[in-house]
């Protein structure tokens, strides 16, 4: 028999008061608490901070798809402004 008094579990009637107090304030959980806590998660990753002005929403997805065209662009010529401003308002600036 183990004679630890921690390990050994008393039902709640015979807990004294102050014990009762402990374990109950060590168990409580909030229903309010945890549904605000599951909505503050859901918004995080919809809302951007404020500072990130130029930065959309997270979309749930895989995201944009490079087409191989655009690994091949010349070094030596580069991409014109027009294809510049293409692939800027597709992707932005980085």
């Amino acid at each position: 028999m183990d004679t630890n008094p921690e390990k050994q579990v008393v039902p709640e009637e015979e807990l004294e008061e102050y014990q009762g107090l402990v374990k109950f304030v060590s168990t409580y959980r909030d229903e309010k608490d945890i549904t605000a806590e599951r909505e503050d998660q859901d918004e995080t990753a919809k809302k951007v901070p404020w500072y990130k002005f130029w930065v959309k929403a997270a979309t749930t997805g895989e995201g944009f798809v490079v087409p191989d065209s655009w690994l091949t662009t010349n070094m030596k010529t580069g991409l014109t402004a027009h294809e510049v401003e293409l692939r800027r308002k597709k992707v932005g600036y980085n």
